[in-house]
Parts: C-alpha cells; sequence; structure tokens
C-alpha cells in the first residue's frame, strides 16, 4: 500500500463502514455518495474505532408561538413554503411531494447558488420528525420537536449535530453560519405563524 492510499484510509475512517480508497472518498466529499450516507444514517449513530459515539451537539433552539399544536406541525410541514420565512433558501424541492413521510427526499436550493440535500428518517405526527444532509463531508442530523404548552400555544425546539471527519472544527464552522440563519429566520417564522392565529379570530 502508497502513501498516499494510507491517507485516504485515514481520512475515510469517519464516514466508512470499512476502509475504501482515495477515489471514494473524493466522491463523498463532493456529495456524490448522498444516497449510501444517508441509508447508513437512519440507524443509531455510528461508533468510532474505540466504540467512541463521534456525534457532536451543535444547536438548539427553542421559541413559543401563539397557535395550537396541530396548527404549528402543519404549517412548518409545508416545507416547500419555508423560503417566505427562510430568507437564505430560495426554493425547495420534495420528493414526494406534499406531506412529509418517512423515506421523504429533497432539496433546500440555497440563496448563495449552493443545494443542500436531506432525508427523512424518523416522523412521529405531532410529536417530531428528523431529517439528515450533509456539509462538506461531515452527516447533519435535524431534529424538529414540538411540544404543547396550552389549548393555543406551542413551543418548537430544533436540535442539530452533527458527525464525521472534523467534527469538532467543521461542526462549529456550520453551527456559525446556520445559528446566523436562524437568528434571521426564526422571528419571520413566529410572527407568519401568530399571524395565522389573527385570520382565525377575525
Amino acid at each position: 500500500m502508497g502513501p498516499l492510499k494510507r491517507v485516504s484510509l485515514v481520512f475515510c475512517a469517519a464516514n466508512c463502514a470499512k476502509p475504501c480508497g482515495l477515489s471514494d472518498w473524493l466522491k463523498r466529499l463532493t456529495g456524490h455518495c448522498f444516497r449510501r450516507l444517508m441509508n447508513r444514517a437512519e440507524g443509531s449513530p455510528r461508533r468510532g474505532c474505540k466504540g467512541v459515539i463521534r456525534l457532536l451537539d451543535l444547536i438548539q433552539r427553542e421559541f413559543e408561538v401563539d397557535v395550537p399544536l396541530a396548527t404549528a406541525w402543519g404549517h412548518l410541514a409545508q416545507v416547500e413554503q419555508w423560503p417566505t420565512w427562510a430568507r437564505h433558501i430560495k426554493h425547495v424541492e420534495l420528493n414526494p411531494k406534499g406531506e412529509l413521510m418517512l423515506g421523504t427526499v429533497g432539496s433546500f436550493h440555497l440563496a448563495n447558488g449552493m443545494k443542500s440535500d436531506f432525508k427523512i428518517t424518523e416522523i412521529n405526527p405531532s410529536r417530531n420528525w428528523k431529517w439528515v444532509g450533509m456539509f462538506l463531508w461531515l452527516v447533519v442530523h435535524y431534529d424538529h420537536r414540538f411540544e404543547m404548552m396550552d389549548e393555543r400555544r406551542t413551543k418548537l425546539t430544533w436540535m442539530v449535530n452533527a458527525e464525521g471527519f472534523g467534527v469538532p472544527v467543521l461542526g462549529r464552522v456550520f453551527a456559525a453560519i446556520y445559528d446566523s440563519n436562524l437568528d434571521k429566520a426564526i422571528p419571520r417564522l413566529i410572527n407568519e405563524m401568530n399571524a395565522l392565529k389573527d385570520e382565525r379570530e377575525a
């Protein structure tokens, strides 16, 4: 085994179930192995060579909206409408379109020209859904949770964590970018959801 191949095995160790060559690692780096990584991400977090889970918590945001649980779930689950409050997203593609379900895949086309793919890996109606996507060679896990505060108010909790080679550094870079987007998007979402209450009372 030459020195170049040995380096490729080290870089792949965080993302591969078994060693692979440099060309395979480059495919993951450019996103060509998204489907394979998403299929693996549906189970429990992978463990490193010494049994340590390589999963880093990056973001947790909690906020309340003045609408019932069913209304909050129904509104946020319209992912194709997210650009109305998340201005960093230009448009969204879902397959299949419409209601979210286990296995739904989609793409966020971002305002900066990049594309972010995701796949639904867990869904519990009126409680939470999870999807998984990628940032460079990191696998990023997103959890969207809903909790009824009373008949008219709902708490939303968004959690993001990541795994993969270099996650202590790259994960924090991703978190800084995503946090900045959320700082602008969450207030718009709150206003948009609260407006639904005003429409019902009008």
